[in-house]
């Protein structure tokens, strides 16, 4: 009777749409012709299995790469709509020159420094609203 009563407490998480459909997408991705080619600029000559990463020029295993877009997925300040990151991610701009490959560090560093200058962006347009809507409320 206490296993059954446990079992009625846990529910189920929501089913997350959007979870799911990124999920679809970045399993296309890794079979992505333009992806491969990616990773074939970046083989290291002297080394099988091993990429030079874009970030830092080390020589390091494929397995710890990590297949970047220059130029983000998700726009910071842009349209963010399914079809313009399907359009970004499989279309980026420049093509191949467009992708690059990073060691784990290297493509930390650059996910950090995008998620900073979001939520600058969007800090900038909360402090942006405050003043139009300070300015409204003086000029009453």
């Amino acid at each position: 009777m206490i296993m059954a009563a446990r079992m009625k407490e846990k529910k189920k998480p929501p089913y997350n749409l959007n979870a799911r459909i990124t999920s679809a997408i970045r399993r296309v991705w890794r079979t992505c012709p333009l992806r491969s080619d990616a990773i074939k600029r970046a083989k290291d000559p002297l080394t099988p299995k091993h990429l030079i990463c874009a970030g830092c020029s080390l020589s390091i295993h494929e397995k710890l790469m990590t297949v970047d877009h220059i130029n983000p997925i998700v726009s910071v300040n842009g349209d963010n709509s399914w079809d313009a990151r399907i359009n970004r991610m499989f279309y980026p701009e420049g093509g191949i020159s467009g992708l690059q490959c990073l060691c784990e560090a290297c493509h930390k560093e650059k996910t950090l420094q995008e998620r900073l200058e979001k939520s600058a962006y969007k800090k900038s347009l909360k402090d942006c609203g405050k003043r139009k809507n300070g300015n409204i409320a003086k000029a009453k």
